[in-house]
């Protein structure tokens, strides 16, 4: 028998229509136990809150065939904020995840003030080319460890200011809630929601470019640990006598394998950073090959030992050297060398098939799950009647 949330109000009924994909209101009142009148009265809130609609119609048995009562995510986008080392991608968002126009900048320096304003520019500048559309949230990935309710963040070699108060700041200039992620995170989520049925139960997604990190999806939940760090396997300490760590240890991985650390290593001024190692992986220059199959190889079998411990049914590397398909295939071969057949033999391991979008989308269903959980929609629809719309709308962000 499928479980069904009890819809005792209008925001649970809003989360049962969205998880069936859209019910006539016979069914409505059949799953729910309402009264007709108190569920006509709630879908009637919902409506006027632009929340759902009717549409199409159920195919008819006899009778006159009765409409379809679905989620209205017809005018609702999300601004999606997917942080790197180096890069950040800002990217408008469908509530499937679909891409409605992003730009790829390249960090230039630690300045979280100075990225915020160039990330709300654009991000205005993205909206207002979108009329009649409004921005429900914003989704934010970083490079660090954080306590995704809270926001709280810990310093990293990516994001060193604590202090500067960037989901704050981010809430501010766009008038909407920010939900915030870590962006390994992030990307194993996006990659979960398009990956084969057999992999519903556990996911890892391995972002490897600048730094490497994983993320860890259960069940469609995003494993975040006690602290906010779950899936820091660039912290995994190989030899306490190794090279120091920004993180105050020794032997950490990332000082063997990250893009950062081969960038220290080969020490040419023609390779200064991850694009560089991964245009010249292309171009088959022999040392950077080497040096980065090393890199892999390591990271791969550090790899195994998860695969081993977590028996995935889906791992997917991403990051720009993650997804370069000789990378991939080595952290795949030596993952698989690492972990024992009985394990590995039904895991699927691949390439993020998302390509660098796999984060925004992972931030929409972020984002989606934390504006539209039945606790919020109760409170929007009860602070005012009739019930205010969800979200800013775009021609107010982008002329603000």
């Amino acid at each position: 028998m499928v479980h069904r949330p009890s819809a005792t109000s209008a925001g649970g009924l809003l989360q049962l229509i969205r998880e069936t994909g859209g019910l006539t209101r016979h069914d409505l009142l059949e799953q729910t136990g309402m009264s007709r009148t108190t569920l006509y009265e709630r879908l009637d809130r919902l409506v006027r809150a632009g929340l759902i609609r009717e549409s199409g119609r159920e195919q008819s048995t006899g009778g006159r065939p009765a409409k379809i009562v679905s989620f209205d995510d017809r005018d609702k986008v999300v601004l999606a904020i997917d942080i790197g080392h180096t890069r950040c991608l800002v990217s408008i968002c469908g509530l499937d995840g679909s891409c409605l126009g992003e730009r790829l900048i390249h960090r230039d320096g630690e300045d979280l003030r100075a990225l915020t304003d160039q990330v709300a520019l654009i991000g205005r500048h993205l909206l207002s080319g979108l009329p009649g559309r409004r921005v429900i949230g914003v989704g934010l990935a970083i490079p660090a460890p954080v306590e995704a309710s809270t926001g709280a963040r810990r310093a990293t070699f990516a994001l060193p200011d604590t202090d500067y108060p960037l989901v704050q700041e981010l809430s501010a200039r766009f008038g909407v809630p920010v939900s915030v992620e870590n962006d390994a995170r992030a990307l194993a989520l996006g990659e979960s929601l398009c990956g084969p049925a057999h992999a519903s139960g556990v996911v890892l997604g391995v972002k490897y470019s600048s730094g490497v990190a994983m993320g860890i999806v259960t069940e469609g939940s995003v494993m975040r640990g006690s602290t906010g760090s779950a899936g820091q396997i660039g912290h995994v300490r190989l030899d306490p006598e190794g090279p120091p760590c920004r993180c105050g240890g020794r032997g950490c991985l990332t000082e063997y394998v990250s893009g950062r650390a081969l960038v220290r290593d080969l020490g040419r001024a023609d390779v200064a950073a991850v694009d560089d190692l991964a245009r010249a992986v292309d171009n088959r220059d022999p040392e950077v090959v080497e040096a980065v199959r090393r890199a892999a190889a390591l990271l791969g079998r550090s790899l195994g030992a998860i695969v081993q411990a977590a028996d995935p049914g889906l791992v997917v590397f991403g990051g720009r050297l993650g997804r370069h398909p000789m990378v991939a295939s080595l952290l795949a071969e030596q993952a698989r060398a690492y972990s024992s057949v009985a394990v590995h033999r039904q895991t699927v391991f691949r390439a993020a098939q998302l390509g660098h979008r796999s984060g925004s989308v992972g931030l929409t269903a972020i984002v989606c799950d934390n504006t539209l959980n039945p606790a919020r929609i109760d409170g929007l629809l009860d602070s005012a009647d009739p019930p205010p719309r969800l979200g800013t709308m775009c021609e107010a962000v982008g002329g603000a």
